[in-house]
């Protein structure tokens, strides 16, 4: 992956209208799709990489469940949607605008599955810098007003922005989660402590995704804590 200039002021909201010309130029979507067995992926992982909770002893069946529901909210929410073309060149300079010249797309998958990738992926965004998070906040905002002329978001993403940034944190958070889950099987890596404290932050914004913090804390070694928004 190349160094992207993220710093410079007004970088992400090039960025992300750059990714949505790009979302608007493709109007029909490949056939090929993110299913739901597609977007579990690493989630099972994960599971198997924390069989036991912080104090050793094993998850209960109820906290089991809660995890499992847990996952299914994550991927309810992708799965509802609606379904666009997907970029395939992840490792482009995509804060730099774009794919122009690269093949065509050849999957389709949930709307703010790309957005989530270039906003929130803590390889690009750190959670603990208070401009950052404003700046990825300000070009979701900008790619939502924009996108509401010129993409299907549906009905509830098209009204309300809170619910275009809660689905978006949830597309990021499912995003994590696999990629975590990927790691513990490939063994240690840098790229897991930046990947956990952003799950972690993201799930302790919402009370429905509580479970989720239990079963990171083994990898994080962070006690789970309250202090939901949602």
């Amino acid at each position: 992956m190349q160094e992207r200039d993220t710093a410079r002021p007004g970088a992400r909201r090039e960025a992300a209208l750059a990714l949505l010309d790009w979302q608007t130029g493709l109007r029909e979507a490949p056939p090929s799709a993110l299913d739901d067995a597609a977007l579990r992926s690493g989630l099972a992982r994960l599971a198997e990489a924390t069989p036991r909770q912080p104090d050793g002893t094993a998850w209960s069946p109820v906290q089991q469940r809660a995890w499992e529901q847990a996952c299914q909210r994550l991927v309810a929410s992708a799965l509802a949607q609606p379904q666009i073309a997907l970029r395939e060149d992840e490792d482009e300079d995509e804060d730099e605008g774009g794919r122009d010249g690269a093949a065509p797309a050849t999957r389709r998958g949930p709307l703010l599955h790309d957005l989530a990738r270039l906003l929130l992926d803590p390889a690009r965004f750190d959670p603990a810098q208070p401009q950052e998070e404003d700046q990825v906040i300000d070009a979701a905002v900008r790619w939502w007003q924009a996108a509401r002329r010129t993409l299907p978001l549906g009905e509830a993403l098209a009204q309300d922005f809170g619910e275009c940034w809660r689905a978006l944190e949830w597309m990021a958070l499912l995003q994590q989660l696999q990629r975590i889950g990927e790691l513990c099987q490939a063994g240690p890596s840098p790229e897991l402590a930046p990947l956990l404290a952003s799950a972690t932050r993201i799930a302790l914004r919402y009370g429905p995704l509580s479970p989720v913090l239990l079963r990171l804390a083994p990898l994080s070694g962070q006690a789970p804590a309250s202090g939901f928004t949602f």
